[in-house]
């Protein structure tokens, strides 16, 4: 294994350039950190971050379809070059988040070293709320301003008070994400301020175009670390190699373990970072549409035909209203209107043991039901594709759960009717492509959960 240099867009930027290891103001050693290898975690194991095609094809972010939240879980850095012994300022600035390349920047805290080798240890430091990836190349440049005794207070205090918006950014809200960015300007850039900074940046590669060349860091889902390795000729830190780490690490929470020490790894600053995507925009509290959707589910579960017909004739409105989702989801969304107009139709003729129509609205549903998965998903009886899938395993799973239960039901009544089954056939080799498809799609333990309209079922797929 090997040092990947070529992975840092801006390697290192430090005021005070050129030494290998130098003191600092109060007798510490400070280190050049100039390079990084990069690993990624898999439940709690740790493995080289080379994607191969087969992970591509699993968890690639695809342009201009798939939403991406990144969270930064933890941080630990140590013998920072160029702070001296002052309080520092901790920020970030990430480009490629936003379709107008426009970077996001915040400053999530401020703190002073601790003991000889000031050390610096931060937890839940950041969440980037899902944004839809427009395919540019994302980088997260981590930045440290030292910042004089007599302004340290009044700093501190600043962004202790604002954390609520500057360790949650939502990238389409241009007014937070523009607050956040002036303080970052405030603190991280004050020119009145002795540049005293340090500064290091890490990209992720578009896997739409770069992925057979097999870099460290393609922007695929996972759980990313990165960890800082010394120069070679550091004193102290000649057992620190990329192969030996790989053997000695593993993740407990949000931090790196020595197997060998059983204790928090110090030896070497390093970020955890974590990226999830979304094959649709997730649920929200303050979302009008999905609390909409929640409830029209709810008044169908309850039988509450009443509240669900009023509740039904707003959808369309505040699905075309939505500022958020792109065209192919209002789609598939007034798509499920549909679906639920059916639903109401089988349970309302249910209740008033109407057989007939129950048995043509269960038809409809069944049939309407694969049109859905088959236009918006993929049926092939593969994991996934590199396609324009919006649905996730589990939800494949609730949809052979739920046809399979309307398929009994219409051949209970399809029987008692006594009419020609070959109608009742087509559909069962329908049920039978989505349960096969569901029986496939296995959710993997980084497999978003969100809500959808639709129960989930404790034994997904009937057997």
């Amino acid at each position: 294994m090997r040092v990947h240099k070529g992975l840092i867009e801006a390697p290192l930027f430090v005021v005070l350039a050129g030494a290998i290891a130098f003191p600092l103001s109060c007798g510490r050693t400070a280190i050049d950190w100039r390079n990084h290898v990069s690993f990624k975690a898999k439940n709690k194991e740790i493995t080289v971050a080379h994607t191969e095609g087969d992970e591509v094809v699993k968890n690639k972010i695809r342009t201009n379809l798939d939403y991406v939240a990144i969270s930064l879980d933890s941080a630990f850095f140590r013998n920072l070059p160029g702070l001296g012994d002052a309080e520092v300022a901790f920020g970030l600035s990430m480009d490629g988040i936003r379709s107008d390349q426009k970077p996001v920047r915040t400053v999530l805290d401020v703190r002073k070293g601790v003991g000889g080798n000031a050390f610096l240890s931060f937890d839940n430091l950041l969440a980037v709320e899902p944004f839809l990836y427009t395919g540019q190349n994302v980088t997260l440049t981590l930045q440290f301003q030292a910042i004089p005794d007599k302004s340290a207070p009044t700093i501190k205090a600043q962004v202790d008070g604002q954390k609520s918006f500057l360790r949650k950014i939502i990238p389409f809200n241009t007014a937070i994400v523009d607050k956040a960015s002036e303080l970052f300007g405030q603190v991280m850039n004050a020119v009145i301020w002795q540049k005293l900074d340090w500064k290091y940046s890490v990209t992720f590669f578009s896997a739409d175009r770069i992925y057979r060349e097999k870099p460290d860091l393609l922007f695929t889902a996972g759980r990313y670390i990165i960890i800082a390795i010394p120069p070679a000729n550091a004193s102290g830190f000649e057992h620190i190699t990329a192969t030996k780490l790989l053997k000695r690490l593993r993740l407990r929470g949000n931090r790196l373990v020595d197997l060998v020490r059983d204790e928090e790894y110090y030896d070497t600053p390093y970020v955890v970072i974590n990226i999830t995507r979304f094959k649709r925009y997730p649920a929200t509290q303050d979302s009008k549409l999905f609390q909409t959707l929640k409830q029209m589910e709810e008044h169908i579960e309850n039988q509450n035909w009443e509240m669900a017909s009023s509740t039904i004739v707003q959808l369309p409105a505040i699905i075309t209203a939505d500022a958020i989702i792109t065209s192919r989801e209002k789609n598939f969304y007034r798509t499920q209107l549909d679906i639920f107009k059916l639903r109401m139709d089988v349970g309302q003729a249910k209740k008033n043991n109407q057989a007939e129509p129950e048995l043509q609205a269960l038809m409809k549903l069944i049939e309407k039901t694969y049109r859905m998965v088959a236009e918006f998903g993929d049926l092939s009886e593969k994991q996934d594709r590199f396609n324009d899938d919006l649905f996730e395993p589990h939800e494949y799973q609730n949809f052979a759960f739920q046809a399979n239960q309307w398929v009994k039901r219409a051949e209970e009544l399809h029987k008692d009717s006594g009419k020609d089954p070959a109608e009742l056939k087509k559909l069962e080799e329908k049920l039978k492509m989505l349960l096969k498809k569901g029986a496939v799609m296995k959710p993997s333990a980084d497999t978003p959960i969100f809500f959808v309209p639709y129960r989930v079922a404790s034994n997904s797929v009937a057997k």
